[in-house]
């Protein structure tokens, strides 16, 4: 019998921890899959009696304790020396987690290695996390670059306040495609510097009424004086800004204060 340690890792997505084991055959191993950032080789006692769901799960110490097993040490999956010495085929969702962590080293090494690069959300999990070094690289790789068909790079960028990716792709020549969800979701969490960033682009401002709507449902106080003083027009149903007033005493404040029509 044998017990592993193996400690969650934080997805960093939606704060959750992700608890379930995967596994994949190779030859006559086993790889263990933890939180799709390390995996383990198992070598069973008893090949004919291959179970690696047989194991016991101890919350309070966090240990897997697995029966009829041995377990290797713990290989980094997004690590060079792990590629070099594993064959594994290089998926999409691999070089997208790759981008969206700033691993441009490894990004180098497949291309160097001519290994399959094609990615369709490549640009866009970059742009996500902010990766301004990633999509300098995609930019010079001399790959082809795909953009996402929905949301866009400049969306989501928006979306998750990185304003260093705004100005990084006004000024890299790609197209400059974005939607009304560029302002909407940046109005919508409070992004007072991203809003901004948008009016001073000299780009056409996409929006409807969620920007403003929205802005008043989350108490957003900054970003209501923002679109009041803009001079931008503004857009709203009233019957959404009587629910934000309900239920926040500070937005009925400073809706009395505006003089805005209701």
């Amino acid at each position: 019998m044998i017990v592993v340690y193996t400690p969650r890792l934080n997805t960093g997505l939606n704060g959750n921890n992700v608890d379930r084991i995967e596994y994949q055959h190779i030859n006559n191993m086993v790889v263990l899959w933890k939180n799709c950032y390390h995996f383990r080789i198992i070598l069973m006692y008893n090949k004919n009696n291959l179970d690696v769901n047989n194991y016991t799960y101890d919350h309070k110490s966090d240990t897997f304790t697995y029966r009829n097993v041995i377990i290797s040490e713990k290989y980094p999956l997004y690590d060079i020396n792990t590629l070099k010495n594993f064959k594994f085929i290089i998926t999409e969702v691999y070089i997208e987690r790759l981008c969206s962590m700033g691993r441009i080293d490894i990004l180098e090494y497949l291309k160097n290695t001519h290994q399959n690069l094609d990615s369709k959300f490549a640009l866009f999990d970059a742009a996500a996390h902010g990766q301004i070094g990633v999509l300098e690289w995609w930019k010079n790789s001399g790959l082809p670059l795909k953009y996402s068909d929905n949301a866009t790079e400049l969306d989501v960028a928006s979306e998750n306040n990185h304003i260093n990716v705004l100005e990084w792709w006004k000024n890299s020549g790609l197209p400059m495609t974005y939607t009304n969800c560029a302002v909407n979701s940046a109005s919508s969490r409070g992004y007072f510097y991203v809003l901004n960033w948008w009016k001073n682009s000299g780009l056409p401002l996409k929006y409807n009424e969620y920007a403003f709507e929205n802005a008043a449902n989350g108490g957003h106080i900054d970003v209501l004086d923002w679109w009041k003083n803009s001079g931008l027009e503004l857009k709203y149903r009233p019957s959404e800004i009587c629910r934000a007033i309900k239920k926040n005493p500070e937005v009925l404040e400073w809706w009395k204060n505006s003089k805005l029509p209701l």
